[in-house]
């Protein structure tokens, strides 16, 4: 059987690895909806008509030096990513960090990139037991979503504090722990209600179901969280939660 340090290791794994498909559903839906969907900025390289001579051209090379970093960027998190799914962690740092630094030269970052930037720098740290390092990159990707357009209601936030949750754990803080649970699982148990609710299509169950696999995964940590900190109070409330799911 699994120690608990281990398993919310693995956890936070499992989630990086499907924090990316949470992302596109979230916006799929939105999209449905009628709402303005984020998709990744397409880079073109234009110069204004009046613009003529040097001032053309030195508008054209900036345009193309925009063009090379957001290039460099996408491959540079694809190759990031699948170190990532490899367990090569020692490579991945190397080149998560350079997609880090490439996000900030971006002409255009989306909230997603610079948050998921971030998130994969965590996970390496994560994956090498560098908890504390974790934490500080998790805790960045948390800011930047706070100050995002994502809501209460969005499955990406809950991620968002279920990791800075998972990782003061491992680091034995169990008080910031469980504050990071209460509000993981409160965003993650609206994000479940309101994703789907009656939808009948595959994709919509499938991801509202992973949604509740999650929440629930949650709320098994927390329990172990208040059991570890002696808080018998909050271990009936999260035992209560957990047998009301479906």
């Amino acid at each position: 059987m699994l120690s608990g340090k281990r398993a919310i290791l693995l956890l936070l794994i499992y989630v990086f690895g499907v924090g990316t498909a949470c992302a596109q559903t979230q916006r799929k839906a939105e999209q449905d909806k009628g709402k303005a969907e984020k998709r990744e900025p397409k880079f073109e390289v234009t110069v204004s008509e009046a613009a003529t001579g040097k001032e053309a051209e030195r508008l054209l090379k900036n345009a193309e030096r925009l063009g090379e970093i957001r290039h460099q960027f996408s491959e540079q998190s694809r190759q990031c990513h699948s170190l990532l799914r490899d367990d090569k962690l020692k490579e991945a740092e190397t080149v998560c960090l350079a997609a880090l630094k490439l996000v900030d030269q971006l002409d255009a970052p989306t909230e997603l990139e610079r948050i998921g930037a971030h998130e994969s720098v965590g996970e390496v740290m994560v994956g090498q037991q560098r908890y504390r390092e974790a934490l500080e990159y998790y805790s960045r990707a948390l800011d930047l979503g706070q100050r995002s357009d994502l809501t209460e209601t969005d499955a990406e936030l809950g991620q968002l504090y279920g990791n800075v949750a998972m990782t003061n754990h491992l680091l034995g803080d169990l008080d910031k722990a469980l504050e990071m649970y209460r509000k993981a699982e409160k965003i993650s148990q609206a994000a479940y209600k309101h994703f789907g609710e009656g939808a009948t299509d595959e994709w919509a169950v499938r991801t509202r179901q992973g949604y509740l696999k999650y929440l629930k995964t949650l709320l098994e940590y927390h329990q172990r969280a208040a059991e570890e900190a002696g808080d018998a109070s909050e271990v009936e409330e999260v035992e209560k939660l957990r047998k009301s799911l479906p």
